[in-house]
């Protein structure tokens, strides 16, 4: 959460004149927390996965308190599954057109996450 923090100070000063000077002043503070990072975690735990098995990719927002969050998942840096509840993305079978960049984040209201680091994922075709 982003902070305003503001302190003002007002005095009153004469001159020789007698003539009032009002002298005000303003200290503003702006502190901004950290920002939860999303992490990609790939099930299973490799890059290199076979025509025709199960991928499942997992979003976890890392330093973001609960867990109500929506996610947003992204192949080769275009939005493909917007506001999913669930943490969780799974494609099965999986196909070589699958093969690409992968990335998560994480919202939460007017709440954003960074998003995570690139996930490479590469679909070879030759089946087990």
């Amino acid at each position: 959460m982003d902070v305003l923090l503001v302190q003002t100070q007002t005095r009153l000063y004469t001159s020789n004149h007698n003539l009032w000077i009002l002298l005000h002043t303003q200290l503003v503070s702006y502190v901004c927390a950290e920002r939860p990072v999303a992490v990609l975690i790939l099930q299973p735990n490799w890059t290199q996965i076979f025509r025709g098995e199960t991928v499942t990719m997992r979003c976890d927002i890392q330093g973001g308190g609960d867990t109500d969050w929506d996610y947003k998942w992204n192949k080769n840096s275009q939005l493909f599954s917007p506001f999913n509840t669930k943490p969780e993305h799974r494609i099965s079978p999986v196909y070589r057109s699958n093969s690409d960049s992968y990335t998560c984040e994480g919202v939460k209201g007017n709440k954003f996450s960074k998003t995570s680091e690139a996930v490479k994922l590469t679909v070879s075709g030759k089946s087990i």
